[in-house]
């Protein structure tokens, strides 16, 4: 773990969650603490260990936040690598995260619910409930579609590839290595530009006329 500077004080921490728009019970999760370390450390209370505290700037670091000698600021765009089988369970996390407040919408270029496994469509659910909504463009033929018709638009198989492309927020995510490996790139005017383009194909492809499988949510 990089240094972390240890007077960074609660005060810094509280405007740092607010800057995020995080609750405290937020950032405990996201720190794997409790919330009453989250409180203790911006009250100030010294008995908090310096563990949790490394734990908590981290968190925050990792969402943007550069802690200053009088104070802080948030990055204009920042990115994360997630490594290993379990990268696109990781994307669907920060997707809640990041749209949950909000009721977002998550869009998914080159999605193919064929290699969604049960883990994966629990989480899916899970952000559909939380009101979380979703679009995806997917391979001309392909009729394994799980959710609603009206949510999936064709492209012709020459211009499908197995990189999924995700959309979201400020945030852009793009999965390589047969989907053992992403990054999320955050940056307000490419995420925009990425949404006026999936817009503009979602605008000229057609809506999938039928499926195969019994989809989870009707029409």
């Amino acid at each position: 773990m990089e240094n972390m500077p240890m007077n960074i004080h609660g005060k810094q921490i509280t405007a740092a969650r607010a800057l995020l728009g995080w609750s405290q019970p937020e950032l405990a999760e996201r720190a794997s603490v409790s919330q009453t370390t989250v409180n203790n450390f911006e009250n100030g209370n010294r008995d908090t260990r310096t563990d949790t505290k490394e734990a908590i700037i981290g968190v925050l670091r990792e969402a943007g936040i550069d802690f200053l000698e009088s104070g802080l600021q948030f990055k204009p765009s920042r990115y994360e690598i997630f490594d290993g089988p379990d990268c696109y369970l990781r994307i669907l996390d920060d997707i809640y995260y990041t749209l949950k407040d909000t009721r977002g919408e998550a869009l998914f270029y080159c999605s193919d619910d064929r290699l969604s496994n049960g883990v994966t469509v629990e989480k899916e659910l899970f952000m559909r409930r939380a009101g979380i909504r979703m679009r995806c463009i997917i391979e001309e033929g392909n009729t394994f579609i799980r959710y609603p018709l009206s949510e999936y638009r064709y492209i012709p198989k020459r211009y499908f590839n197995n990189h999924l492309t995700v959309t979201y927020g400020n945030k852009v995510a793009l999965l390589f290595d047969i989907n053992e490996r992403a990054f999320v790139l955050e940056n307000r005017q490419y995420a925009e530009n990425q949404r006026n383009q999936f817009e503009l194909i979602w605008s000229l492809h057609k809506q999938p006329k039928t499926t195969t499988i019994e989809r989870i949510h009707d029409e």
